[in-house]
């Protein structure tokens, strides 16, 4: 086994120390992937080919609360029979980037076999849907999201019970889940099943309280009755600081499995982000190995979905990483990273594979926690190879599976949903915009999800590890993994054919300076049958473009601040040998990269960025745009400002839930009770113990800097406790 420096044969170590050092619809067996007579056995797409199969799409971007900065149209794909479930944030379907399009937001229907969206299956839902699950004989598709009702229905806010056919509200299924508290709408961001219940999380505090049916309090998570919706009384997890973004159960249904962005689960302390509770009575279960304790980014460990392989619980994080544990005790045992783009997204099991989404569009490192090692050399036996949104893993081993690939490109966000069909097509949704190319290296239109279906048995598979080798002023050097049955290969620059060659090298000479090229090469049997074509590589010269002047960098922006320091991150510039950072206008920094951290500098005082390429010749290039960033903290002879949005998020009868905004270079925070303080946190959260029954209070808060100085006060709220 691998640790996560990426050494092999080495003497194992407990999780957590490799982790420090180094560092959905249920299970395999049960993958739905269903009939409307009953289950129909997952594939185990063994062989994907890297090009999708044509289908419909979906375009627009509806409002929204709780993913309002997530720009992306698909969150949830789900199969019954021969129809495929498509849910998210979109508000049309379109067959091509030009046709017109038809609208049918939120939720959409397509055929599993031709792709084409079926227009009578029409539900009127007036939010996103973020979760889909059909029940064990199909004859549901359970729909979650922050929707306000389906068709209008009564008690239908956040999820309900829908005909998989005609898209009318099952009356019989009803689970009532409310937010009686709080303005803040329903929101189910996730479902996960067993045989006689369905488990749901996100945004809701209670569940029932219509005429013959007893309300019951919820902390964010609820256990419905499969085949009537009931909120199981006995089964209340409280989480608090957050919500859950996946649920998952284990396979004999004694454990649920929940992680997200929360600071605690039933108050108990290291549960932030992930916690393994009872299927009785919502209680933790003993024993286990804390997963914020094992971890090298405590602060920022929040999760976005949960899913269980027999004895193995494979979590998507975030800081680019997905984390396999053991179920007996939680300890972590497998890490994989990628390099750019962003966090782990969506799990999905099918067959004997796991396959993980991110916004990742760079490197995969196998067994390698790239984040806590990026400013190291990577070690020679770390495995890297390219990944394009989706990776595929051994879903009980852990081990990666770098011979799958998918062609594809995204606006932003890259994929969210993942769902393995019966028909051998693996279906994955976010916001692609490009899925795969044709003979010639076009890239296809993609209308935020694609279907990628199993490779034909007697067609030779795309050429995996495609990359440059060297690259000068007039010259690009490639090289790919050789593949079995391919007697040439054909080598496309920006989708015409340039070259043919018989290994996996080949120089590309006579280009221009400062220039960047997409490549492609597939394999051609000796009968002359074309392959696969492989992933799209860009490569660039180097030198000056033709016609002067580099230009200026693109997209100049922050991506940390704190007392101290500011880290930049631009765009690079084709045929830059290096970058001036300048400061208030003076040049203080030269980097050969795209990031930089300027350090030593004043507590909560305002800077202004640019930054220029540098050509090898010394030439300067153009100016980028200004960018004002700020450090953190009080600045010289100030004090902190008062906490905003101070509210309460939960009453009873003994205690009070309270939250705020953070103040930058706040310390901790004093809560003041009918103006005495009462406790001092570190958090934006306080839960107000003790509380005497139907008393009014009032409260406010107040940052604290480093040094003990009080800041401002909020506004004052009053919370009447419960009777």
């Amino acid at each position: 086994m691998r640790d996560f420096h990426g050494g092999s044969g080495r003497e194992a170590r407990p999780a957590s120390q490799r982790v420090h050092t180094g560092l959905r619809l249920l299970i395999a067996t049960l993958l739905v992937a269903v009939t409307l007579g009953g289950f129909a056995p997952p594939v185990a797409a063994a062989e994907i080919s890297p090009n999708p199969t044509p289908s419909w799409g979906v375009t627009g971007l509806g409002p929204t609360q709780f993913t309002g900065p997530i720009e992306n149209q698909v969150f949830a794909i789900e199969q019954i029979g021969n129809r495929i479930f498509v849910g998210g944030k979109f508000t049309e379907v379109r067959f091509f980037r030009d046709d017109t399009p038809e609208d049918q937001p939120y939720l959409a229907a397509f055929d599993a076999d031709s792709g084409e969206w079926i227009p009578s299956f029409r539900p009127d839902i007036d939010a996103p849907v973020y979760a889909l699950h059909a029940s064990p004989d199909g004859s549901r598709l359970f729909v979650g999201g922050e929707f306000t009702n389906i068709n209008g229905a009564q008690y239908t806010e956040g999820l309900g019970a829908i005909d998989p056919n005609t898209g009318t509200v099952d009356s019989s299924w009803v689970a009532q889940l409310e937010n009686p508290f709080t303005s803040y709408p329903v929101v189910v961001k996730t479902i996960d099943m067993n045989d006689s219940h369905l488990y749901v999380a996100g945004v809701m505090t209670a569940a029932g309280g219509r005429e013959g049916v007893p309300r019951v309090t919820l902390g964010r998570a609820a256990k419905l009755d499969i085949d009537t919706g009931r909120a199981d009384p006995n089964w209340t997890p409280m989480v608090s600081g957050g919500s859950i973004w996946g649920i998952a159960v284990s396979p004999d249904g004694s454990r649920v499995h929940v992680g997200g962005y929360f600071s605690s689960v039933n108050l108990e302390e290291n549960t932030q982000y992930f916690a393994t509770i009872n299927n009785t009575d919502g209680e933790l279960v003993p024993g286990l190995t804390p997963y914020i304790d094992q971890i090298a980014y405590p602060t920022r460990g929040y999760l976005q979905d949960v899913e269980v392989v027999g004895n193995r619980v494979w979590l998507a994080g975030s800081e680019h990483v997905v984390y396999m544990l053991d179920a007996s005790d939680n300890q972590i045992d497998r890490v994989h990273s990628t390099s750019r783009g962003g966090d782990y997204q969506d799990l999905e099991v099918v067959g004997d594979r796991i396959y993980g989404s991110c916004h990742c569009y760079n490197d995969h490192f196998a067994d390698y926690d790239y984040w806590i090692n990026r400013q190291n050399p990577i070690p020679d036996d770390v495995l890297v190879t390219p990944i394009k949104y989706v990776a595929a893993y051994d879903g009980l081993s852990g081990d990666y599976i770098p011979e799958f690939q998918l062609n594809a490109s995204a606006r932003q966000s890259g994929v969210w949903a993942i769902h393995g069909d019966d028909r051998g097509c693996l279906w994955v949704g976010g916001d692609l915009t490009v899925a795969g190319s044709d003979a010639a290296g076009t890239a296809e239109w993609a209308g935020a999800f694609a279907r990628y279906c199993e490779s034909d048995g007697g067609a030779i598979p795309a050429p995996a590890g495609l990359r440059t080798t060297f690259q000068d002023k007039r010259r690009i050097v490639l090289n790919w993994q050789e593949i079995s049955g391919a007697a040439s290969y054909e080598i496309f620059r920006d989708g015409l054919l340039v070259g043919t060659d018989d290994n996996g090298w080949y120089t590309d000479l006579g280009l221009e300076e400062g220039t960047t090229y997409s490549y492609q090469v597939r394999g051609v049997t000796a009968a002359g049958s074309p392959g696969d074509l492989s992933t799209t590589l860009t490569a660039s010269t180097t030198g000056t473009p033709p016609g002067g002047t580099l230009p200026a960098p693109d997209n100049l922006r922050t991506t940390f601040q704190d007392k101290r320091r500011i880290v930049l991150n631009w765009q690079g510039v084709d045929g830059a040998e290096s970058y001036e950072i300048l400061r208030d206008g003076v040049v203080v920094a030269t980097d050969d990269g795209r990031w930089y951290t300027d350090l030593g500098l004043e507590e909560g005082t305002t800077y202004t960025y640019q930054v220029r390429a540098v050509a090898a010749n010394g030439t300067l290039g153009e100016l980028s745009t200004e960018l004002e960033a700020s450090t953190t903290g009080t600045p010289p002879g100030g004090v902190l400002p008062a906490p905003e949005g101070l509210r309460s998020t939960f009453v009873d009868r003994g205690r009070a839930v309270l939250n705020w905004q953070g103040v930058d270079g706040a310390q901790s925070y004093e809560i003041l009770r009918d103006g005495v303080v009462v406790a001092t946190d570190d958090g934006r959260w306080y839960t107000d113990l003790g509380l005497s029954p139907g008393t009014t209070y009032d409260y406010q808060v107040r940052a604290i800097a480093a040094d003990g100085t009080p800041g401002e006060s909020s506004a004052t709220v009053t919370v009447t406790t419960n009777p």
